[in-house]
């Protein structure tokens, strides 16, 4: 033997592995019999082995042997804390007493039943063909409506419904499985079932055997551990604390206590008898309610007697047998074709109301009738066979159970549909109504209401459309269509349809909004769409906007736009707004049904403006100049020719060059000039701080007027303040100011004393004022002032001109 040779001691490692693993094998195959459930956790399976004598094995051999011996190792299992929650227990534990339903599985799987096999619950809710969750309990509650209605399926629906209204997510879904397995294990264990008989009455009601098997292994050691526990006086605290008050009375029955706590048993035991004592209470109560149909006292003496001992389940089944109060509120009105039926929803989701209509009577029970609506859940419903031009009486009647229902209501309406389809078109002054009306009726009446409230019917015996003319273009008018019904009683109107039509032209978007700088703000104008109202709004100077077309204001929302204020005093073609830093696009919406045309929009804020105005002719020519705002802008020139409007970009560099603007012919021909500052926005330019320039042309004839004030002062000397407007700038006006005496006013600039001699200057601005001494005169005498050229100058009113 070479003890150098690596394959001898290769061979001495194999052969010990071969002995592990084969005393590896036995040990465990002997551990199996102690764990006829097939699972271990691997701490206590380690633990276990190092007690035999089996050290050093590494976890992975430990688990690979103790598959091939059947024996499966599962993490340890922390049971819920809490039970099935309250608000599904009561309803869970009665849909296990119908023997269709194995599990909880066979309800929450009942539109996919073929799936309720192999199913895992503790890791993860699914199947072996996908996840159960929130999702499948509202196809279940689709599904069961569509079944053949059976006690079974109302409890089915019932849980569904508890299930949904407790649940928010996936998680919560899982948890309740998780503890309806529990309990069940709980419920078999305790009644002394094998655990293994257990494991296979839940894995054959559709549960995967490995999770079954770890939640009896849980609960049989927790009950194992912790039985002195659950038979502790303690215990039966807690049951009478839960309600559980059968339990609680077989606890305290089955512990023996020592002498010291005979008084707490005692006492305990006199609660128990306390508290069966207003259970029997309870239960006489709700006996003689019920046969004196009193369902209402009934119901609240059995739930007392539940709240007492919710473990006693022929309680529950007592509450659910019991018809249910009348249902409240019970109202019926007619809507188009149809009957609308409506009453008070009972918050107990257990109830389900039938609604029958009578025969030439009233409706006494539930099959008495035409049945409108059987055992829903909702609170209304809709008849739409109704006899029309009938009176008809419906009944209302709620149940628990299919079984047994409630006290009858009634509510009787004589059914006279209004006419349907109601449609209305106008333009800027007419109007024409139309409709359909229903068969039975004999015509319609139409009632006009005006803008100020009054109104007018028009009656229609044939035909369907009414044609208004003469109205007033963007008033508000109302039309109310009731049809008319002729019956044995009399002549008989239906509610009306209305609608409400305002007079107008074609809607469009406004095509010629202009913003410019006024005081204190922006001035706004635009041609006015007739009949309809406008906004404006604004939006980042960028926006792209959809110019023209008709949108929701949502859309305009989504762009960042918003309604922009305006000051007071805007009329339907001009607003001012305030001023803002910095730009904005605004836009004219003119709102329509539905939403608005939008408009063509402009860039408006605030611009620096030219200064320091100069106009120079040249001959026939005329030359203006400016001082800059700033050295990067461009400016624009604009001025009117024989009316058209013409205009010219000029750039720094082009004015310096030119050193100012020239206009040929401009002495004579331009007017209405203005300069305005450029703003650009990618390819979207604005005018904005324009600035009228203050020129006539020689040829339009210079005109202006004058008011004349004349005041004497104590010493008896006299003075006259004259104040001469001109519609337009940029010349002057020569004038003479004559004092004539006596009582004859002056006709010209010679008929009279000159008193001075003055130039009335509109270069710059249209007002011209002068002050001008006369000295002592006795009245009566005239003040007028003359022209020395061809200039129009209109005087005040003649009593200013005397004194």
């Amino acid at each position: 033997m070479e003890l150098n040779d690596p394959s001898f001691w290769g061979g001495m490692q194999a052969r010990r592995q071969t002995y592990i693993h084969a005393t590896l094998s036995e040990k465990i195959g002997q551990l199996r019999v102690e764990y006829p459930l097939g699972i271990i956790t691997i701490e206590e399976l380690v633990s276990r082995l190092e007690t035999v004598g089996i050290t050093g094995v590494t976890e992975g051999s430990v688990r690979k042997v103790a598959s091939d011996n059947d024996l499966q190792i599962v993490d340890e299992l922390t049971l819920p804390i809490d039970g099935v929650p309250k608000s599904i227990r009561t309803v869970w534990q009665r849909v296990m007493q119908h023997a269709e339903y194995r599990s909880i599985l066979d309800v929450l799987l009942i539109h996919r039943s073929d799936d309720a096999h192999d199913v895992s619950f503790i890791d993860a809710l699914k199947t072996p063909n996908g996840p159960i969750g929130i999702a499948d309990v509202e196809r279940a509650l689709r599904k069961s409506e569509q079944g053949k209605d059976t006690n079974a399926l109302q409890s089915a629906q019932k849980l569904l419904v508890a299930i949904k209204n407790s649940c928010h997510d996936d998680a919560e879904i899982a948890q309740v499985v998780l503890t309806t397995v529990v309990d069940a294990a709980e419920g078999q264990l305790r009644r002394g079932k094998p655990k293994i008989a257990v494991r296979d009455q839940l894995a054959a009601s559709g549960f995967i055997r490995s999770d079954v098997a770890r939640i009896v292994a849980a609960v049989g050691a927790q009950s194992s551990t912790g039985s002195e526990a659950s038979m502790s006086l303690a215990q039966v605290r807690q049951f009478l604390s839960e309600g559980e008050l059968a339990q609680a009375e077989r606890t305290l029955t089955a512990i023996s206590s020592d002498d010291d706590e005979q008084a707490d048993r005692t006492e305990l035991h006199t609660e128990i008898n306390r508290l069966k004592a207003l259970k029997k209470t309870a239960l006489d109560s709700h006996h003689s309610a019920v046969a004196k149909k009193d369902y209402a006292t009934a119901l609240t003496a059995i739930n007392e007697a539940i709240n007492i001992d919710q473990g006693d389940e022929t309680l529950v089944t007592r509450r659910d047998a019991l018809p249910p109060s009348a249902p409240r509120s019970f109202a019926s009105h007619v809507t188009e074709a149809d009957v609308t039926l409506s009453w008070a929803q009972e918050a107990d989701t257990t109830i389900t109301y039938t609604v029958v209509r009578g025969r030439g009577h009233a409706p006494t029970s539930p099959t008495d009738g035409d049945v409108v609506s059987s055992q829903i859940a909702g609170s209304s419903s809709t008849d739409d066979s109704a006899p029309i031009a009938s009176q008809v009486t419906y009944a209302i009647f709620a149940t628990r159970d299919g079984s047994m229902f409630s006290d009858v209501v009634h509510t009787t309406i004589l059914v006279l549909p209004a006419p349907t389809s109601l449609r209305s078109t106008a333009d800027l002054t007419n109007v024409q109504i139309s409709w359909e009306c229903p068969s039975a009726a004999a015509g319609v009446v139409v009632t006009q209401q005006e803008p100020d409230g009054t109104t007018s019917d028009h009656e229609i015996s044939h035909g369907s459309t009414l044609r208004v003319s003469s109205l007033t273009t963007g008033a508000k008018y109302r039309f109310l269509v009731r049809a008319v019904y002729l019956l044995d009683g009399g002549r008989q109107l239906s509610e009306p349809a209305s609608t409400t039509v305002i007079p107008r032209g074609q809607a469009q978007g406004v095509r010629d909004l202009e913003v410019v700088a006024a005081d204190a703000g922006l001035q706004a104008s635009w041609t006015e769409i007739d009949g309809y109202n406008l906004e404006l709004w604004s939006f980042a100077p960028r926006t792209v906007l959809p110019e023209g077309e008709h949108v929701n204001l949502t859309t305009l929302v989504q762009l960042g736009g918003a309604r922009t204020a305006l000051l007071p005093g805007a009329t339907s073609s001009e607003a001012r707004l305030a001023p803002f830093d910095g730009f904005a696009r605004i836009v004219p919406l003119t709102i329509a049904d539905e939403g608005c045309f939008v408009g063509y929009s402009v860039i408006a804020g605030t611009a620096q403006p030219a200064t320091q105005i100069v106009t120079e002719a040249f001959g026939e020519d005329l030359r203006i100049s400016w001082k800059w705002p700033a050295d990067d802008c461009i400016m624009e020139l604009s001025w009117h020719v024989d009316g058209t409007r013409r205009t010219r970009r000029v750039t720094p560099a082009r004015y310096r060059k030119d050193g100012g603007v020239t206009i040929v012919g401009g002495v004579t021909a331009a007017a209405d000039l203005s300069i305005g500052t450029v703003v650009r926005f990618d390819d979207d330019e604005s005018v904005l701080a324009r600035t009228p320039i203050p020129w006539v042309p020689d040829a339009v004839a210079r005109s202006a007027s004058y008011d004349l004030k004349i005041q004497k002062s104590l010493m008896g000397k006299v003075s006259c303040d004259i104040t001469a407007r001109s519609d337009a700038t940029g010349y002057s006006i020569p004038a003479r100011v004559v004092l004539k005496r006596g009582s004859v006013m002056p006709w010209d600039a010679d008929d009279g004393r000159v008193v001075d001699s003055i130039e009335l200057d509109f270069t710059a601005d249209t007002t011209s004022r002068h002050e001008i001494e006369i000295g002592k005169e006795k009245p009566p005498f005239w003040v007028c002032v003359f022209t020395l050229d061809d200039s129009k100058l209109t005087p005040p009113a003649t009593r200013a001109m005397k004194g």
